[in-house]
């Protein structure tokens, strides 16, 4: 074998167990299920079928994108955004978010402005309307549904050792004001990156997307 060849074989292996070590003890690959509420829940940041990967280090902290264990479902999952710790007030309602009294809305519109999808509360298509909201230290997008029903605002205090999980739809919504805070500890995995949307590989606009 000449010495390019031995070259590429030893980049193939020293890149394919690299890879094999990150997503074992780093990375976790993951698909986004085809339910209705998370593909409704999840909109603008994600879709039903993008392909993810889930970092399995650290503690999740305000901000982030996590998986949790489904309260209701112990073998499935619910997708939200830490936005309270234990310790933390939360004022929440349509349009109004407050933290520890501080309040956070949309600063400037998205790349894509509206994301199209069924609204499982009634079956008809809705328009998800996007917005970028910093937060933490980060950003990350908000969508709102026009002329949906209101919530009133109400006030959370959560609990030690808890979080507060809120949809990135802050109007068609499947987190805790829907099953309540959960244990830090079942919230393990944060989605950091987008390999490839549900539309494919060939969607250039999605694949290779980090996830804020």
């Amino acid at each position: 074998m000449s010495g390019f060849g031995r070259f590429l074989a030893w980049t193939t292996v020293i890149v394919g167990v690299g890879g094999g070590l990150l997503r074992y003890f780093v990375f976790e690959p993951w698909t986004i299920p085809d339910d209705e509420w998370i593909a409704a829940s999840s909109a603008p940041t994600l879709s039903a079928g993008d392909a993810v990967l889930l970092l399995t280090r650290g503690v999740p902290g305000v901000g982030d994108l996590v998986r949790c264990k489904d309260p209701e479902s112990p073998k499935d999952f619910v997708i939200g955004r830490i936005l309270g710790k234990g310790g933390d007030t939360l004022e929440l309602g349509s349009g109004t978010l407050k933290i520890n009294g501080y309040g956070y809305s949309a600063s400037d519109a998205c790349h894509e402005n509206t994301v199209s999808l069924v609204s499982p509360k009634t079956q008809a298509r809705v328009d998800v309307h996007c917005g970028r909201v910093e937060i933490a230290g980060g950003w990350h997008y908000m969508g709102r549904v026009p002329k949906s029903d209101p919530e009133p605002v109400k006030t959370y205090r959560v609990e030690p050792g808890n979080v507060f999980l809120v949809s990135d739809n802050r109007d068609i919504h499947d987190d805790s004001r829907d099953f309540g805070q959960l244990p830090l500890a079942s919230c393990d995995r944060r989605v950091v990156f987008r390999a490839w949307s549900a539309k494919g590989w060939m969607d250039s606009v999605h694949r290779l997307t980090p996830i804020h």
